[in-house]
């Protein structure tokens, strides 16, 4: 059934899904709108997760908030998104979650200043394993 699915094109969901979105929210909020430039931002923040931002505006209209930044923020530090991706994380090698956390502060994967935080983590990590070394001993 499934076999040809990799091969369709997805449409593009552009301003016609968030004015549903908007729409919406201010039919069940009266007198209450959604900014749809500001909407339309956090979805490409999110990377035009449809599902995500859907689960974003319904939890916008549990709590009758118009504010969108705000209700990301809330959502990305949520104790399961967190605990989510520390789980992720963990399973990574020490070498492979500092390249990532520098690429996460906008430093490019290979730049110099990646190179020079990674070279101080290793000293970090090296003088960790002496002690450790040392304690079993």
């Amino acid at each position: 059934m499934y076999q040809f699915a990799q091969l369709l094109d997805f449409p593009v969901l552009d301003d016609e899904y968030l004015r549903l979105l908007t729409n919406h929210f201010a039919r069940v909020h009266r007198g209450k709108h959604l900014d749809i430039a500001d909407l339309g931002r956090v979805f490409e923040k999110i990377r035009y997760e449809p599902a995500l931002l859907k689960d974003l505006v319904k939890s916008m209209s549990a709590e009758g908030v118009t504010d969108v930044d705000f209700v990301l923020q809330r959502i990305m530090k949520d104790d399961r998104q967190v605990a989510g991706w520390r789980g992720l994380l963990a399973g990574l090698q020490l070498l492979d979650r500092e390249v990532l956390l520098q690429v996460v502060q906008g430093k490019a994967p290979l730049g110099q200043d990646t190179l020079r935080a990674l070279r101080n983590q290793e000293a970090i990590a090296s003088l960790s394993n002496i002690v450790k070394l040392r304690e079993k001993k």
